[in-house]
């Protein structure tokens, strides 16, 4: 009757852990190690949850959205200590592509090192809807020929965008640039964000935080 009961036990925690893990991965939720050294960039209805506020996760390969669905990505705040969990580019690579008809949410993480040689919106190209919720967007550049945001290219709609914006640049040596942190075209529903040393370098550079041509 014991051994019976232990079988029972055993069943039951089987089938505990296999619905468990059928919620998360049809669900949405993906642990956060799927962030170290990897691309997180074609999963769409997850949601990736850095659950550390001291670790740096490396990104191998340029991130992005490409399919209908929403992407959310929560990282861990220690207020006290300011530290954040960070998405480090590594200044190899690029940030989301947020298609039309794609959802984006990033909050609380603190992303970096973004580069983006080819095109605009070093760690964003918006032309879906995003939501940013208290981000720090720090030293990402896009680089080359008509290169505008350093940080994020907009010409979706942003739901909310609060945060911080440090040392982004927008460059373009042989001809324009606009906007160091934030290039817009479309529509920002309000920004509740600070702004430190941003830059548009170019033969002719408009915008050192923000380049924008609609409403915020």
């Amino acid at each position: 009757m014991k051994n019976k009961k232990s079988l029972i036990r055993i069943l039951r925690l089987t089938v505990v852990l296999g619905l468990a893990f059928l919620l998360n991965f049809g669900n949405v939720v993906m642990s956060a190690d799927r962030l170290h050294d990897v691309n997180i960039g074609t999963d769409s209805n997850r949601i990736f949850s850095l659950e550390s506020y001291s670790d740096i996760y490396n990104v191998t390969a340029n991130t992005g959205v490409t399919s209908d669905g929403v992407m959310s990505v929560i990282g861990a705040v220690n207020s006290e200590l300011s530290q954040y969990s960070t998405i480090d580019y590594r200044t190899s690579y690029y940030g989301f592509v947020v298609n039309d008809g794609v959802s984006l949410n990033l909050s609380d993480v603190l992303v970096q090192g973004a580069l983006k040689t080819i095109g605009s919106g070093g760690v964003v190209y918006n032309s879906g809807i995003l939501t940013i919720s208290n981000v720090i967007f720090k030293t990402n550049i896009v680089s080359g020929s008509s290169v505008y945001g350093g940080a994020i290219y907009n010409t979706g709609t942003i739901n909310s965008l609060s945060g911080s914006f440090e040392g982004n640049v927008s460059r373009n040596s042989s001809g324009m640039a606009k906007g160091g942190a934030i290039y817009n075209v479309a529509d920002i529903n309000g920004i509740e964000a600070t702004f430190k040393e941003n830059s548009a370098f170019g033969v002719s550079a408009y915008g050192g935080a923000i380049y924008n041509e609609n409403s915020i």
